[in-house]
């Protein structure tokens, strides 16, 4: 924690207008069309890659080697599904959910035993230089996986499950799982933590208005079926 924070305080605190905690929040739920205008609102603000500083970059990184890569690995390829791959993740995913680490609001288990600590003494700045630092990875090949779980879990991403109200996952996630903005990118993501992630969703234990309706609709063998799809995928 001591290079932690001797990283941080490199930088001031920059005030922004954007949603500090991205799409978790625990009170005031937008609608839909609210939440759509947030969410490109956010996307028209976040800085671009030309606007984060050399130096910001290089501390991005050396924080990355230093801190980031014991659970998440080098170069953002985690080994335990305990931690979610970074390589290739949208920036602006991983900004929101540091900013929400940091501000206590995303309360998931995993969140405040690991990232609560963690994203404290994060900047504004230092985070978006990270979002961008883990964005530009190569993102690791596919490991093989059941075929029969594939075909199923490829026809909800594409097409949903009309008879359970339950939309296409690539209408938000885009096709072959690449992300856009706050929307993550799944593709090659642990099957294992994605299950994880669906059943906070459905418990409570993370709250998001776009993902815990859709997640009640979900059977434990419909996660695992999409989990192991997306995780095919390169």
């Amino acid at each position: 924690m001591n290079r932690l924070f001797s990283m941080a305080v490199l930088f001031p605190l920059v005030t922004t207008s954007v949603l500090a905690a991205g799409p978790e929040t625990h009170e005031n739920q937008p609608t839909t069309g609210e939440q759509a205008a947030a969410l490109t609102k956010i996307q028209q603000t976040a800085p671009s890659e030309e606007q984060i500083t050399p130096e910001l970059k290089d501390a991005a990184a050396k924080l990355a080697a230093q801190e980031c890569a014991l659970c998440h690995g080098r170069s953002g390829q985690s080994i335990s599904p305990t931690f979610p791959r970074l390589a290739g993740q949208r920036a602006e995913y991983i900004e929101a959910q540091l900013k929400a680490f940091r501000d206590a609001t995303r309360k998931d288990p995993d969140a405040q035993a690991y990232m609560w600590g963690m994203a404290s003494q994060l900047t504004d700045p230092i985070i978006e230089a990270l979002g961008h630092y883990y964005e530009q990875l190569k993102p690791v090949a596919p490991n093989p996986v059941d075929s029969r779980q594939v075909a199923a879990g490829k026809e909800i991403f594409e097409r949903g499950i009309p008879a359970q109200n339950v939309p296409a996952c690539q209408t938000c996630h885009m096709a072959q799982a690449q992300g856009a903005g706050l929307f993550p990118r799944l593709a090659g993501q642990h099957a294992a933590y994605l299950v994880k992630q669906m059943n906070s969703f459905k418990n409570g234990l993370r709250v998001n208005p776009v993902m815990q309706p859709i997640m009640q609709s979900f059977t434990s063998e419909q996660m695992e079926q999409v989990a192991t799809y997306l995780e095919s995928l390169p």
